[in-house]
């Protein structure tokens, strides 16, 4: 503050002054009031000598008003100028200006610009908000602001210090000023709305691909329109109070962050959101067909979740002939066996994850798998041109061991072999004499794949030259 003592020097000519001759001044003048304007906007004072407070830098117009007891007034204006800052600001939008005062949401920023002038040597500056938040303006000319997060109304207020010229000494000064002498005291305010209330639920939050789900909106009842933001997916767009209740089906896995944002059109648009996220799994069934040990095929199990490392139980069906009808299992990697029933099968693999989000695959395999052996009877090794029936030929499949020995009337071994793909020629050992017409006698010992024992046949098979 400065204080500034005040001198008045007016003076007057009284049309009565006249020396009587008793020694005493006859007089019908003289001064009577004084009237100090001091052009800050303070009240002003009567005394013939004041002295003012300055609360605030710059230039003022000092109007000194005397009149006398005749009843005569004069008037005269000096200027002054106090030195130091000159803290000021306004909003950045001029619609806030006209009346000081800015009306803005929750959550919303709020934008001014430094005006400050005066003596500016290094200048320091302190924003107060009025919600107990302080910041630092850095220079006279920029612009600088603060978000909100609270309701209420709040009264601003810039502190400006700066070194006084040609002294060591600093001056702080703030604007608005708050001498409470000051009769129309400037007040610039800042006035937080909240948000009205919205509200959002989920009939779930955790749901299998391609399961319908329900979001609810409660809202204030100030918004007349609705936007749905389904995860940057979809964009559903409606009016309260039809559309405050949507139905949705997501089309991919993963979590989404679905959004509800009302809108009303009276001013402020003080406009809320609220969200909630939804967990989308989902299941695909797959296996790999691994066929080398037929008639056993094993699968190998290939079926994921989305996201990633949810638990799986599986359940898997094997067509199959009746008896014994078809096969089933809970394995994860399981095999299954047709044995000699040739034919295309279907399997199918059900995977079901522990929120019970499930998927279907089917594949066909072929099971080309047999078992035979047929000895025939009787064979004719004469060579003849057409070349049919020379061998002695025993027709198997699927033998995993296979030995047989042909001997002759007197119990002689003439022929034997391990190849059911060897036959005989009716020669002795394949390579000898050869024999004669007439009844030899066979003995096959055998064991088809997966068998677990050998069996043996016994008969006879008759050359005829």
């Amino acid at each position: 503050a400065s204080i500034v003592d005040f001198k008045d020097s007016t003076w007057y000519v009284d049309p009565c002054d006249t020396l009587c001759p008793n020694g005493n001044n006859v007089s019908c003048e003289k001064l009577l009031t004084w009237n100090w304007d001091f052009g800050d906007d303070t009240r002003n004072s009567k005394l013939q000598n004041p002295s003012h407070n300055f609360t605030s830098a710059g230039t003022f117009d000092i109007t000194l008003t005397v009149t006398s007891l005749l009843g005569c007034e004069e008037t005269i204006t000096r200027t002054i100028y106090i030195p130091g800052p000159q803290p000021d600001f306004e909003f950045d939008l001029d619609d806030f200006n006209l009346n000081d005062t800015a009306t803005i949401c929750v959550g919303d920023s709020l934008l001014l610009v430094n005006k400050s002038k005066g003596d500016i040597t290094t200048p320091k500056f302190i924003m107060d908000w009025g919600d107990k938040t302080f910041s630092q303006p850095t220079n006279t000319t920029g612009k600088f602001g603060h978000t909100y997060n609270k309701a209420g109304t709040y009264l601003l207020f810039l502190t400006q210090e700066d070194e006084i010229p040609g002294t060591s000494s600093r001056c702080q000064r703030m604007f608005p000023d708050t001498n409470p002498d000051i009769q129309n005291q400037r007040r610039i305010v800042v006035i937080v709305k909240p948000l009205p209330d919205v509200k959002i639920t989920a009939s779930k939050d955790t749901i299998c691909l391609g399961d319908e789900i329900t979001f609810n909106g409660t809202l204030d009842p100030r918004y007349t329109r609705v936007k749905w933001d389904m995860a940057q997916l979809d964009t559903i767009n409606g009016i309260v109070p039809q559309d405050t209740i949507v139905k949705y089906i997501f089309k991919q896995p993963g979590t989404f962050t679905v959004v509800l944002r009302p809108e009303y059109d009276l001013l402020p648009r003080c406009w809320a959101t609220d969200s909630v996220d939804v967990f989308v799994q989902s299941v695909t069934a797959a296996f790999d067909i691994i066929p080398d040990g037929a008639p056993e095929f094993c699968f190998t199990n290939t079926s994921t979740t989305s996201p990633s490392g949810n638990v799986l139980t599986y359940e898997w069906t094997f067509e199959d002939e009746t008896p014994p009808g078809p096969g089933s299992s809970t394995d994860t990697d399981p095999c299954y066996n047709w044995n000699e029933h040739v034919g295309i099968y279907e399997v199918c693999l059900i995977a079901t994850d522990v929120l019970g989000c499930k998927d279907t695959v089917c594949q066909d395999i072929e099971n080309v798998f047999q078992t035979k052996l047929v000895p025939y009877n009787v064979f004719t090794p004469n060579s003849d041109a057409q070349g049919l029936n020379e061998e002695f030929v025993i027709e198997g499949e699927s033998l995993q061991e296979y030995q047989i020995k042909i001997f002759n009337r007197w119990g002689e071994l003439v022929f034997e072999s391990t190849d059911v793909k060897y036959s005989w020629n009716g020669k002795v050992k394949n390579s000898g004499n050869d024999c004669p017409e007439g009844t030899y006698f066979y003995v096959i010992k055998y064991m088809f794949e997966f068998d677990d024992k050998s069996e043996t046949i016994e008969g006879t098979v008759d050359i005829i030259r």
